[in-house]
């Protein structure tokens, strides 16, 4: 069975985040950034929440849809789902690297694969 992951993307500039889900948060990152009009980046995705324990969470931000008000109570959330040994800018997501300030995707190096610790 696929693993289904909760995401963060950011509209820059606008103080939206998107918070919805995917099997394959890589390719739904794509999809949206295409018809996006501002700049788009993932801030984080983790398998620990369902995308409607996170919708129900944050149902006072909500602007429309999947976009909710990007406020330091939801900024928190997300920055709490770091993993200690990495920069906050980074997130593991299976075994793929999000660099959140690029938008850019990088496989993780094979000798770092063991010492992942879940998102």
């Amino acid at each position: 069975m696929a693993r289904i992951y909760a995401y963060f993307f950011e509209a820059v500039g606008v103080d939206r985040i998107k918070i919805g889900q995917s099997t394959d948060v890589e390719r739904r990152f794509q999809d949206i950034k295409v018809s996006c009009p501002v700049e788009l980046k993932v801030l984080a995705a983790t398998e620990h929440y369902a995308e409607y324990e996170l919708h129900a969470r944050f149902q006072h931000l909500r602007c429309h849809g999947e976009w909710f008000k990007a406020t330091d109570e939801l900024r928190s959330f997300i920055n709490s789902l770091d993993q200690p040994d990495r920069p906050f800018f980074f997130k593991v997501i299976d075994h793929v690297l999000a660099d959140v300030h690029t938008g850019r995707w990088e496989p993780i190096p094979e000798s770092l694969i063991p010492l992942r610790t879940g998102v």
